[in-house]
């Protein structure tokens, strides 16, 4: 339906789809008057006035076209058209000198060349808009694509931090050799951690009951002592040591899991 008859109304607003027969009627009424009113030039001239007056005031009364360029236009066409034709009236007259006859002319050509150079100066500013737009959206699109392969080629560059808790994965490979050194270089300081915790939780052990044994034999001792500030100072720190290697031995397990989850499920290209 469109392809058919989107001529009809292509370029004019919605509620003025019917403009395009106004402008068919306004033709064929000039045509009709320059064929049935033959006789008489000067009717021929009021005629066409009264038709160009009419289309004028409808014109600027509802204003048809989509874009204001256009309605300028067309205004600009029917005021050339009406002072041609009341101008022209001025060259059918008798009884006027040479200099009336050259005035009438004069003007009839001015307003013909005043409403060319306008049609000029819009058509070349719509090209101009038109040309000026499509090299910004190019240099748009361009920059676009240019940000997005930096972002990408910094994406590739950036390596993968173990320790980093957000994780994140991107598709650029990894190089899986590194990755297992850094997995067995965190299980050896674990177990290394482990192991120094085991040490020292014993060896408290064994101290305490040195100390209890003595206390019971007698040597002097009497009853078990109360540890002395430093002792206990020295004890907290101690276990707060412990709970902190436990704390990252947890974090690197974590990370471990999630690494080897979302390796499972094809997050990491390799």
């Amino acid at each position: 339906m469109k392809e058919k008859f989107g001529f009809l109304y292509n370029g004019y607003q919605t509620d003025r789809w019917f403009w395009e027969f106004i402008v068919v009627f306004r033709k064929v009424g000039l045509v009709m008057i320059s064929v049935f009113l033959v006789a008489n030039v000067q009717v021929q001239a009021l005629a066409a006035l009264f038709l160009c007056a009419l289309c004028i005031m409808l014109h600027v009364l509802y204003t048809p076209f989509s874009t204001p360029m256009m309605d300028i236009m067309e205004f600009l066409s029917l005021v050339s058209s009406f002072g041609t034709f009341f101008c022209g009236q001025f060259l059918f007259a008798k009884g006027l000198g040479e200099t009336t006859y050259l005035a009438a002319s004069v003007v009839i050509l001015l307003l013909n060349i005043l409403f060319f150079a306008a049609f000029a100066y819009c058509f070349g500013s719509l090209m101009y808009d038109k040309c000026c737009k499509d090299k910004d959206a190019d240099e748009l699109e361009e920059q676009a694509k240019k940000q997005k392969e930096a972002a990408k080629r910094a994406a590739t560059e950036q390596p993968l931090d173990i320790d980093d808790v957000s994780l994140r994965y991107r598709k650029p490979a990894v190089d899986v050799d590194a990755i297992a050194a850094l997995e067995t270089e965190a299980a050896e300081k674990e177990k290394a951690d482990r192991d120094k915790a085991v040490k020292a939780a014993a060896d408290a052990s064994v101290l305490g009951g040195v100390l209890r044994h003595t206390g019971n034999l007698g040597f002097g001792l009497g009853a078990e002592r109360e540890p002395t500030e430093e002792e206990k100072k020295q004890a907290q720190e101690e276990k707060e040591r412990a709970r902190e290697r436990l704390k990252r031995a947890s974090k690197r397990q974590r990370i471990k899991e999630e690494y080897h989850a979302m390796q499972q499920q094809n997050c990491i290209v390799m």
